[in-house]
């Protein structure tokens, strides 16, 4: 992957994040990519939940991808996401 900004691993050290500037890439722990999702804008932050999805930020929405590439955007009924949380530093299950 060129350009990769972040690197963001899994708790059990099984899967890891690659952000570049309009890129989200999952890897297994041999670094093979699983999933590679392109973002019309900029990629911001993320972090892995308890149950293997990572939620990511970019400049307009919450989103997640799951290790087979299924993804999509959460969405919390406001005009403007950046009202809610700008960066994700931490996921867990409560």
């Amino acid at each position: 992957m060129a350009q990769c900004r972040y690197v963001v691993w899994s708790n059990d050290m099984s899967h890891v994040a690659l952000l570049a500037k309009h890129t989200v890439t999952i890897c297994n722990r041999r670094l093979e990519t699983l999933c590679s999702v392109r973002e019309n804008t900029r990629v911001k932050s993320g972090a892995w939940d308890d149950c293997g999805v990572f939620i990511y930020t970019t400049s307009n929405h919450i989103k997640y991808c799951i290790t087979n590439g299924y993804n999509n955007y959460l969405d919390f009924g406001a005009q403007n996401c950046n009202e809610i949380i700008s960066v994700i530093m931490a996921s867990s299950e409560r």
